[in-house]
């Protein structure tokens, strides 16, 4: 496993990060954290909205949190709340200091402004790294140009953004170059697109590690997936032209219909959950069994239901950065999930 300098945090981290957003059970988790440090993974990374993956991973790394640097997010802005969220994520993992504490999610330079006022969320991250429990900053954003705003304050030591085949421009570079500027360490995040390049997994990882990106990070569901990301950051490399060039295509075709459940789509006058109906194709398609994150058939019926409700305003194609065409695409996203759900039994 290689392992690389996340930026001016001085910590030595390995390429391929455990994403631990599908985490189902402690024993589970801990059998992937066992085949992960065996194969020298040393990252993970969670998050406060991801369910109970906290608790999960905090049960988990019992007896051995040495072994890890921690990653986790916080959605509240607010100084207050944000307090609450810190003290919750440290029982949560059962410990006294996160390595890197990060605003989770930061969906334009707005929402960047709400954390930084005196008594937003960003206050919190620096009183807590200041009384040792956090030991760094960051944030994750889908927006980039919040992201380069944000990392040009110098209040964040890290920053999370999405990167990969589909996830890749002119402006992703320049954001790199910035953070590479400050000695801000990036991590990417969705390197695999939830799932839609698990058959080039080594190609994938290997395209966007040959960056200035210190790991990416791979929401693992089993060991076998976990050995799959952590071979390919065993054996990274330079991908000859040909093979870029396939990527690159693969990427443009998925690209008109591939969310990036950013939610610039929200609110919907009709209250349809535009993202999660979106982001549920891309999660069934690398794994059938995550269902269970969209409810089942109770998740079914409720998105069956909310489509209904669109009136083809296309506000939502209007806000989208990548102007999918959102009222097309939400039947089919619900008519892939009935198929996988029928295929699973109706469970």
């Amino acid at each position: 496993m290689e392992y690389r300098r996340l930026g001016r945090t001085g910590i030595e981290i390995s390429v391929i990060g455990f994403g631990a957003i599908r985490a189902r059970g402690a024993e589970a988790v801990r059998a992937m954290l066992d085949e992960g440090r065996r194969m020298g993974i040393n990252y993970v990374d969670t998050a406060r909205s991801y369910g109970r993956s906290e608790e999960m991973l905090g049960l988990a790394m019992t007896g051995r949190r040495q072994e890890f640097y921690v990653c986790s997010r916080i959605q509240s802005r607010d100084f207050g709340q944000a307090e609450k969220d810190l003290e919750t994520s440290l029982k949560n993992l059962q410990t006294d200091h996160i390595d890197i504490y990060q605003l989770h999610g930061v969906k334009d330079e707005e929402d960047l402004a709400r954390s930084l006022k005196d008594d937003g969320a960003a206050r919190l991250l620096q009183k807590a790294k200041a009384d040792g429990r956090i030991r760094f900053t960051g944030l994750s954003s889908h927006h980039l140009d919040a992201a380069a705003k944000a990392v040009a304050t110098g209040l964040f030591d890290t920053l999370v953004i999405p990167f990969s085949p589909v996830e890749y421009s002119a402006k992703h570079l320049q954001v790199l170059r910035i953070c590479k500027n400050l000695d801000v360490g990036v991590v990417a995040m969705k390197p695999l697109s939830g799932g839609s390049f698990v058959h080039r997994v080594a190609d994938t990882l290997s395209f966007i590690l040959q960056h200035d990106i210190a790991a990416a990070i791979t929401g693992t569901g089993s060991v076998e997936e976990l050995r799959a990301n952590a071979t390919a950051g065993a054996n990274l490399r330079i991908l000859p032209l040909a093979e870029f060039d396939s990527l690159m295509a693969e990427a443009a075709q998925l690209g008109q219909t591939f969310c990036r459940r950013c939610g610039y789509c929200l609110p919907c006058d009709q209250e349809i959950p535009i993202r999660d109906i979106m982001m549920s194709d891309a999660y069934l398609r690398g794994d059938p069994n995550t269902v269970r994150m969209f409810g089942g058939a109770e998740g079914l019926k409720r998105f069956k239901a909310a489509i209904e409700e669109c009136t083809r305003c296309e506000e939502c194609v209007e806000r989208c950065p990548y102007h999918l065409p959102i009222p097309d695409l939400l039947p089919e996203k619900v008519a892939f999930f009935e198929k996988v759900l029928m295929q699973l039994g109706g469970t």
